[in-house]
């Protein structure tokens, strides 16, 4: 058994015909694991693939993981490839009592969103899993910041992981006694924003 990886590394558990479950934690340039069933016997051999995971390829020196053939004589080698997928971070910027545009500060490619009816967003995908992002945003003259949340960490430590989307949520309104949008707003509002 060889198991390599792309994007990362992982544990992985495989079930098989020929002795336990084996439980496979994949190591650096894929040293295999030897078993010695009978020659002529019938195996098999399966990989439980995690989740943020995707298995790229699964195959046999002779026959196929569903089928492996063992010749006397001869090693048979079954190697399995896995692929983490990169995950994604979807910015929503909401407002209440009027538009503008925002200005961020990000590790991650964010640079302004302009809201149009009180919100805007953007997705950034292809982001390393487990990787740390951050945001923060400049809060314009006139606006109170009202809250800034994520899915997943803080907007300060985000913690990507793969093949997931995670959301930061920025909350603002117009300070109280600022015309904004024709309308005069004092007291509470709120305006949020997701990563």
């Amino acid at each position: 058994m060889v198991k390599n990886t792309v994007g990362g590394n992982g544990a992985f558990t495989f079930t098989s015909n020929f002795g336990a479950d084996l439980a496979y934690h994949e190591r650096q340039h894929g040293q295999p694991d030897v078993c010695r069933p009978d020659p002529g016997g019938s195996y098999s051999v399966s990989e439980t693939v995690p989740s943020d995971w995707v298995q790229t390829s699964a195959t046999c020196t002779n026959g196929i993981p569903a089928a492996i053939t063992v010749a006397a004589g001869a090693t048979t080698t079954c190697t399995f490839t896995n692929t983490l997928q990169p995950g994604s971070i979807t910015v929503v910027k909401n407002t209440v009592g009027g538009n503008a545009a925002f200005t961020f500060v990000s590790n991650f490619g964010l640079t302004g969103l302009t809201t149009v009816g009180n919100t805007a967003s953007q997705t950034f995908a292809g982001l390393t899993p487990g990787g740390s992002y951050s945001a923060s945003e400049t809060v314009p003259s006139g606006w109170v910041q009202t809250s800034a949340t994520c899915t997943s960490g803080t907007p300060a430590s985000h913690h990507g992981s793969g093949g997931g989307d995670h959301h930061l949520l920025l909350r603002q309104h117009p300070a109280a006694g600022v015309h904004h949008g024709g309308e005069e707003h004092r007291g509470r509002a709120t305006a949020r924003s997701p990563l």
